[in-house]
């Protein structure tokens, strides 16, 4: 395929997201920042989130006994 007809390898690319708007003078500040704002999660929606995920996995676990 010869190029610049709209097709080809670069046809199917997607653009990158934009950066997300983080407090920091430098880059690695703002990476810091950012890593921070997103691996910090209380604990009680830790819990929360994994008492959700066993209930999700008993009701699956019923539902296959229930099958057998």
């Amino acid at each position: 395929m010869p190029p610049g007809n709209g097709e080809g390898y670069n046809a199917r690319m997607r653009p990158l997201p934009a950066a997300p708007d983080v407090p920091g003078d430098t880059p690695a500040e703002r990476l810091s920042n950012a890593l921070n704002r997103v691996l910090r999660v209380s604990k009680a929606d830790l819990l929360k989130e994994e008492a959700r995920q066993r209930r999700g996995s008993e009701k699956t676990r019923a539902k296959r006994k229930r099958a057998s």
